[in-house]
């Protein structure tokens, strides 16, 4: 789980400097937080993809949000919702949850 460490220590700075970064950057941000999260689920037996999937709904929400992100807080709120989700992940993971 370093690679989740380090994406969540990459989101958290990101969103201390959100006024700095490059579109290129949050756009990769966010496709690696899409990714992180899908596996991570994947790897506890969680569904990837359902109709009635609120996580993957607001994963794909926050990513969209922050990459048109209008406003500095708003890219901020949405790189720091996508660090909480996947920390939350690695918690559930590290607990031996499977479902």
């Amino acid at each position: 789980m370093s690679d989740a460490s380090e994406l969540v220590g990459q989101l958290v700075r990101a969103a201390n400097r959100a006024d700095r970064i490059t579109d290129f950057e949050r756009r990769k941000l966010f496709e690696r937080t899409v990714i992180a999260v899908h596996e991570m689920r994947e790897s506890i037996g969680m569904p990837v993809r359902t109709h009635a999937d609120e996580i993957v709904d607001l994963q794909v929400r926050v990513a969209a949000h922050g990459l048109h992100a209008k406003t500095t807080e708003d890219l901020r709120a949405a790189l720091l919702l996508a660090a909480r989700m996947i920390r939350d992940l690695r918690i559930t993971i590290n607990s031996g949850f499977k479902t």
